[in-house]
């Protein structure tokens, strides 16, 4: 296929995904226990946040390199389908064990918890459902959802534009409705208020349009210069979401993709499936983390600052470990329910 991924590149993006959700974790411990100069942006931004930043452009590359792929016969509804099952199958379990941990972190020290004003029925609904239902919060202890919400709203919105718009476009049969619905959906979710993610997607995408045409003479000169200019921008900003920040993110990534792209590795399958597996382990780590380092901090679970730390990094990965063995085909079989 015309933008197949080379093994290389198949590697490197689950090893960014990998790199992402232990930075995100990693991220979020430094600042509960408060360690390190990473605790909070006095020195550097949050890697936590870089590493959104992260997810997001690797979002829309995945999406426009997915969507490319797709023949002409696949619709709006069927990529809809299978995003709704690839999020949701493990978006609902993960959403009860919120609700579970943080049930039971109010009965055990209802002092400590701080999330009561977003952990009732009517968040629950807009967690659940994802809907654009005014203001999005995320449901308790689970902080992290803010971020799934607006990726699924670039699903749906970028989904229109490419499956209905652009085609119709094409076929000369564009017509305002589309145009209109389009705009509709964008503003339902309040796609102006998030521009920083928004922009991060976008890159993505135009990364994906560009990096097998990019050529680079001297490499280690030019990935030298972008990552001294990360670091710059990110020591003068401060911000993870600034937007040179966010930019020279997306040049990196750029960068690697377009040395990985005329590379093919002989890599030990063995090896491969457990790149592979991490990977998939880094959704359900994403959402479930925040909750757990919540739950052994408020209850002080294992009596120790030293235990907890590292305690609250390996429950959290043994949890998304569990969660990704019995969810891992979940998505794909609601999926066949529906084709």
């Amino acid at each position: 296929m015309e933008n197949k991924l080379s093994s290389a590149n198949s590697v490197t993006l689950d090893l960014l995904r990998i790199i992402a959700a232990t930075c995100v974790l990693v991220g979020h411990l430094f600042s509960f226990f408060n360690v390190t100069i990473f605790k909070d942006e006095t020195w550097f931004p949050y890697i936590q946040s870089l590493a959104v930043n992260v997810f997001f452009v690797l979002s829309g590359f995945l999406t426009d390199n997915s969507l490319r792929r797709k023949s002409k016969e696949y619709t709006y509804r069927e990529f809809m389908l299978d995003r709704f099952c690839r999020i949701f199958s493990f978006l609902l379990p993960c959403l009860m064990l919120v609700i579970l941990l943080d049930i039971i972190g109010i009965y055990l020290n209802p002092g400590m918890y701080v999330f009561y004003d977003t952990f009732h029925w009517k968040t629950l609904l807009k967690n659940a459902t994802l809907m654009p239902i005014l203001d999005f919060v995320p449901l308790g202890s689970a902080r992290p959802l803010w971020t799934l919400y607006i990726e699924w709203s670039l699903y749906i919105c970028y989904g229109f534009y490419y499956l209905v718009c652009k085609r119709k476009y094409e076929e000369k049969q564009l017509k305002i409705i589309h145009l209109l619905i389009f705009v509709v959906l964008c503003w339902s979710y309040r796609l102006r208020s998030n521009i920083v993610q928004v922009m991060a997607f976008t890159l993505g995408v135009v990364i994906n349009h560009i990096y097998k045409s990019v050529r680079i003479k001297r490499v280690k000169l030019t990935f030298a210069i972008a990552m001294g200019s990360f670091i710059l921008s990110a020591l003068y900003f401060r911000d993870a979401y600034s937007y040179p920040v966010v930019y020279m993110i997306a040049v990196l990534i750029l960068l690697v993709l377009v040395l990985g792209e005329k590379r093919e590795l002989n890599i030990n399958h063995k090896l491969r499936d457990v790149l592979h597996v991490l990977s998939g382990i880094t959704y359900p780590l994403y959402l479930t983390h925040y909750t757990i380092i919540v739950f052994v901090i408020n209850n002080n679970l294992l009596r120790n600052k030293s235990f907890n730390f590292w305690g609250s990094m390996i429950i959290s990965i043994v949890v998304a470990g569990v969660l990704h063995w019995f969810l891992k085909d979940m998505g794909r079989k609601i999926s066949m329910l529906f084709h």
